[in-house]
């Protein structure tokens, strides 16, 4: 098994004041059942521990040693880390041939909402029909060859290719070739476009 370290971003200072309790008792509900779901199939090595705002220090022998510093620059990105065991993670989807891996869903600090993940597909596979949603999305592939159709129109692609889809037009893709295929998506909504 290979351990995986996340780092979470630090997030806004101020959500507890901006969130009503309902809000954040559901992001917190969230959260807990997240771990719970990760500590019961094995996967959660260490529950981590969120960076302390001040930073923290360790004492031995009298002599402080500092764990974690207070630097702006580094509160800002990070707000804390867990490990995970990541081979043995369940995939999502139930398209056959198809296994996705979403990576990151929800906000961040400019958009309402942020998906991206990555998909597995086998020779022949497709995660869906081409479809469209609210979402506008870059897809990339990293390996394999295939096709990928925006608004009708089928490109073929191989490693490196990049597709961009805006918002509610018609895309999806399929792998056509003899090996497996990977891609990476991220699809986003502003905010004020929700």
């Amino acid at each position: 098994m290979t351990d995986f370290l996340l780092i979470y971003q630090g997030g806004d200072p101020k959500w507890m004041e901006k969130s009503t309790p309902e809000q954040r008792q559901a992001t917190m509900q969230a959260w807990g059942n997240w771990f719970k779901q990760l500590e019961a199939s094995g996967n959660l090595r260490n529950p981590g521990a969120a960076l302390a705002p001040g930073g923290a220090v360790l004492t031995k022998n009298t002599r402080g040693i500092q764990t974690d510093t207070s630097m702006a620059e580094v509160k800002e990105l990070i707000g804390g880390y867990s490990v995970i065991a990541a081979e043995s993670l369940k995939g999502e989807g139930d398209a056959p041939g198809a296994t996705a891996y979403v990576h990151y869903n929800g906000p961040t600090d400019q958009l309402a909402t942020m998906c991206t993940g990555m998909c597995v597909l086998e020779p022949g596979a497709t995660p869906h029909p081409p479809h469209t949603h609210p979402e506008e999305e870059f897809m990339i592939v990293a390996s394999g060859t295939g096709v990928i159709e925006v608004d009708g129109k089928p490109t073929p692609v191989g490693p490196g290719a990049i597709m961009y889809c805006g918002s509610n037009v018609s895309h999806g893709i399929t792998n056509t070739g003899a090996t497996p295929m990977t891609f990476y998506w991220s699809k986003w909504t502003a905010k004020g476009f929700e």
